[in-house]
């Protein structure tokens, strides 16, 4: 199974609260699979602690949006990257499936929400969304991120090897309410025949643990002989839960040195402004033969 990587940027504003939603096509004739994001600074420093993303989601057949926020300061030349993963030569467009919860609310809270792909198909990908009523568009709060976007069981346990069905989103207050806001989960399920079965793979590192944007990145790859169709990222406790303040600043494919085609997935957490103990940060890869 190969795949391509369609990539695009945008530039996030430079003020407090603000926020940048921006997407990536995949070319015509191939369908997208999965989907990812970064947020970085284009002279390529280290972040501060307080651009973060939102959401990362399959927003149409062949489209991936991002979206990202400075959080309580300005951020100059921050920057969100979107990343599609497209199966080339494709027929049949995926089906996606989505599952809206609301929450988290209070400060310190977790929400999680789980999309399960229909019986008869196989799940390629998904992604994950933090925002305010999704019926009026609204971004989300500005001490709302994401901890999860991940593989799963129905019930919305990670999914860290062998055959997962359905894909959970996992959102996280900071230190203050979040009033209205709604957590949705998305699966890019594509019919039984369309595509070999897919495996999970996937590896974790301790951390994120110092203040001031330290990272923790973990990267999972696809066993030779198959290829990667989808990926995701969770950090925090091994409950679901997450120390306040701890975020995902990454979720992307990448080709493996030497290779043409995209085999390894990065996710990558930091901290935010205070110190969290006891955490993880786990790289997923869906791989298909």
């Amino acid at each position: 199974m190969t795949t391509q990587i369609a990539t695009a940027s945008t530039p996030v504003p430079v003020a407090d609260n603000a926020f940048v939603s921006a997407s990536v096509a995949c070319p015509s004739g191939s369908d997208l699979v999965g989907g990812g994001w970064n947020a970085v600074l284009s002279d390529g420093r280290q972040p501060p602690p307080s651009l973060h993303l939102t959401a990362g989601f399959p927003s149409a057949p062949r489209s991936w949006t991002v979206a990202a926020g400075t959080g309580k300061q300005p951020v100059a030349r921050g920057v969100a990257e979107q990343f599609a993963l497209c199966r080339p030569g494709a027929t049949q467009g995926p089906q996606i499936v989505s599952a809206t919860v609301p929450g988290p609310l209070g400060a310190g809270e977790t929400t999680r929400a789980t999309a399960v792909c229909p019986a008869g198909s196989v799940l390629t990908g998904g992604g994950a969304r933090a925002s305010g009523p999704p019926s009026e568009g609204q971004p989300a709060p500005a001490a709302l991120h994401l901890i999860g976007s991940l593989p799963s069981t129905p019930a919305g346990a990670a999914v860290l090897a062998g055959v997962a069905e359905s894909w959970t989103a996992v959102a996280q207050n900071g230190g203050m309410p979040s009033p209205g806001a709604f957590t949705t989960a998305y699966a890019i399920c594509l019919p039984t025949g369309t595509i070999a079965a897919t495996h999970v793979a996937s590896t974790h590192v301790a951390g994120p643990v110092a203040p001031g944007g330290a990272n923790a990145t973990a990267r999972a790859s696809c066993p030779t002989g198959t290829g990667l169709v989808g990926g995701g990222a969770m950090t925090g406790y091994p409950n679901g839960t997450g120390p306040q303040g701890v975020h995902l600043t990454a979720s992307y494919p990448a080709t493996a040195p030497g290779g043409s085609f995209p085999r390894t997935w990065t996710a990558a957490a930091e901290t935010g402004d205070i110190p969290a103990f006891g955490g993880t940060t786990t790289g997923f890869a869906v791989c298909a033969g």
